[in-house]
């Protein structure tokens, strides 16, 4: 069985650049929710679940104040806000 059965018949790619903070940020985002990179970024782009727009509004905040904690922590250099934020998201991950 070729590699495109088995992922559902994905046969097209989408390349983004960012930088290398920005992917270093979305691999943080994926790993705190035990996800690899590729099925993050699915999962906020196509959520399956009823009320998809709910979903991803809640991820979307989730990222934003994902941002603003590392704000906090690079002018404190407190990680207990960090460990708060990454139960919240493992919280949410079982949400999706």
């Amino acid at each position: 069985m070729s590699k495109y059965k088995q992922n559902g018949n994905k046969t097209e790619r989408i390349s983004v650049r960012c930088t290398k903070q920005e992917k270093i940020k979305l691999n943080k985002r994926a790993g705190t929710m035990e996800m690899e990179l590729t099925e993050y970024i699915r999962k906020i782009l196509f959520p399956k679940k009823a009320g998809k727009e709910k979903t991803y509004d809640v991820i979307e905040l989730m990222i934003e104040m994902q941002d603003i904690i590392a704000q906090i922590n690079d002018v404190y250099n407190d990680d207990t806000i960090q460990e708060e934020m990454d139960n919240v998201w493992k919280k949410l991950k079982k949400l999706l």
